[in-house]
């Protein structure tokens, strides 16, 4: 068992420390052979570390996030899939951040998440990041903002090193990184068709496809350094 300590150094007023049991996770929803057996093979303890709330830290709630849930979870080798975490968080209806220990190493994921309906509880996960392995001395998490909506955007934005010149605009960082990948695929796959394509006329008509799709990459790119 890991020792539960405040791993943090968060004020008394969040810290929980209290053991959560493997099976409360994959016991009480639906669950692959698969993940169930990543929490047999892959995980030793999860200990619910932290409670990050309006308050409990004396800040303004949030219009989009209200709760923090920050677990520390002891894996068996630093090559433990993240899916597995990524099941953990979908069945979580907060917002949640892993810290990951092994062998006295620590790594911090988070899953930035967006509300797909907030009254049933239900979000979807935009994209997932975490740090390297760090010794303990390294491993820091600062909270910053006077708004749960601004705090996990900075612990969002520290873990993932996107570092917007607002913290307000994170959101349309992460899609616009997202939009930009997915459009440069795109662009790729046009250039590559040019490429196999024997008919003159054809190279034509997706010639102009790929002169708007580059087009959109630029305005995209163009966006995000705006922003950053």
């Amino acid at each position: 068992m890991a020792e539960q300590t405040n791993i943090l150094s968060y004020p008394s007023t969040v810290y929980v420390g209290r053991n959560v049991p493997k099976k409360a996770f994959y016991d009480n929803m639906p669950v692959s052979n698969r993940i169930r057996q990543h929490f047999v093979d892959d995980i030793d303890q999860i200990v619910w570390l932290y409670k990050l709330t309006a308050s409990t830290l004396g800040v303004e709630d949030g219009e989009k996030v209200h709760e923090i849930t920050v677990f520390h979870v002891l894996v068996k080798s630093q090559d433990c899939p993240d899916d597995v975490f990524t099941f953990i968080d979908k069945s979580m209806p907060r917002h949640t951040v892993f810290i990951l220990e092994n062998s006295g190493r620590y790594r911090l994921l988070v899953n930035y998440k967006q509300w797909s309906d907030e009254a049933k509880g239900l979000f979807k996960i935009t994209e997932s990041y975490c740090s390297r392995w760090m010794p303990k001395a390294q491993v820091v998490m600062q909270l910053k903002g006077m708004t749960m909506d601004l705090i996990y955007s900075g612990i969002v934005s520290y873990i993932s090193g996107i570092q917007p010149a607002d913290n307000k605009d994170l959101q349309r960082v992460v899609d616009l990184k997202k939009a930009i990948a997915t459009k440069k695929n795109v662009v790729a796959m046009l250039e590559g068709r040019i490429r196999a394509e024997r008919q003159f006329s054809e190279q034509m008509a997706i010639n102009a496809n790929l002169k708007i799709a580059r087009k959109d990459l630029v305005a995209l790119e163009e966006e995000l350094k705006e922003l950053l």
